[in-house]
């Protein structure tokens, strides 16, 4: 009987949820097949902070050692580790590793996939058209918006400072490990502007930068906002999700670190849980046998709501701004206005 485990990066802390999300959001593929479905646990005797910078260069025992994985098995994996992916191809076992796809604006988070075999994942993605189309209807959403932004200007992007999108040479890299190649891209531009990581920073890094490079920031303004202003020509950055969407709004992406990863073309929930070929023909390796073909349907924004949303914003997240903005307006008024009563009666 054909087994699958369901896995995360689990060196790495609160990586169960992810396990339970792609369970969650895979597992119904499966359920009328005899298949065992499994999920390895977070175990906190895995989680090590000086162990999974470590396996981040490929050092180190896998975990999954521990559930002595035999000829049957096959793996579902969610940013899989790569002391795991060493073990999985060393015992042969079949993978498919999913990670949320640095194009981000479209109408739902996608997906890059990677497998342990050969599959043409561009079957399933979207094109080119799509992703320019859902960057045109950004551009015209915020066409009105940030005049005050100044001309041919550069827009540097931060990093969470302890990620492995910015682990090269045995180390996390900072914005300023390459400053002299951001002070040659400011001499090109007029106007310098820096967003620090919304959600993880490194305070020292970003005064260093504004001091060094004359930078502005623009706290107030979503990075997609940004990106919709023609004022901003270039957009750089270490590695960031950011630059691989820059070029689809007309700007000129600049990535600091030459050895960035590379991701498939952004592939859909929806796609992914309606390819048998992917599931029974190629992970699990099935036989001549016919399988319904299910078409499943997903709400907008499902995995948004599960994953994250980072910068993007729904139109029901616009819709909730204005009506804080009318009842912050409306709280004023009626403050002014007890105000003025009071005056008057004394």
């Amino acid at each position: 009987m054909k087994k699958i485990l369901f896995l995360a990066d689990h060196y790495r802390r609160r990586q169960s949820r992810n396990v339970k999300f792609l369970y969650g959001l895979f597992s119904p593929i499966f359920i009328d097949h005899d298949i065992i479905l499994d999920t390895v646990s977070n175990n906190y005797e895995h989680i090590n902070e000086a162990r999974w910078i470590d396996s981040l260069s490929g050092k180190g025992e896998s975990m999954l050692q521990a559930y002595q994985p035999d000829n049957d098995t096959v793996a579902l994996g969610f940013e899989i580790n790569p002391i795991d992916i060493a073990f999985l191809n060393e015992k042969k076992i079949p993978w498919v590793n999913i990670e949320i796809h640095p194009i981000r604006f479209l109408e739902d988070l996608y997906f890059s996939v990677s497998s342990s075999f050969p599959f043409d994942f561009n079957s399933l993605s979207c094109n080119k058209k799509h992703i320019q189309l859902s960057a045109n209807l950004l551009k015209l959403k915020n066409m009105e918006k940030n005049q005050e932004i100044e001309d041919n200007a550069l827009l540097i992007i931060g990093q969470t400072p302890a990620d492995k999108s910015v682990y090269f040479d045995g180390e996390f890299k900072s914005l300023l490990d390459y400053i002299s190649t951001l002070e040659e891209l400011c001499e090109q531009h007029d106007t310098i502007y820096y967003r620090p990581h919304p959600i993880e920073t490194n305070q020292q890094v970003d005064e260093e930068i504004i001091r060094r490079l004359h930078a502005k920031t623009l706290p107030d303004i979503s990075y997609y906002e940004l990106l919709s202003s023609d004022a901003i020509q270039t957009v750089c950055g270490i590695s960031s999700s950011s630059l691989y969407e820059a070029p689809f709004f007309g700007k000129k992406a600049v990535f600091l670190e030459k050895r960035i990863k590379k991701f498939s073309h952004p592939i859909s929930l929806i796609s992914l849980l309606n390819s048998n070929k992917l599931w029974f023909e190629k992970l699990l390796a099935f036989k001549n046998e016919d399988f319904p073909s299910d078409v499943f349907r997903v709400p907008e924004n499902t995995c948004r709501d599960i994953f994250g949303y980072w910068s993007y914003t729904t139109h029901f997240d616009d819709m909730d701004k204005k009506i804080q903005d009318i009842y912050d307006i409306t709280t004023l008024t009626q403050a002014k206005a007890d105000e003025a009563h009071s005056a008057l009666s004394s």
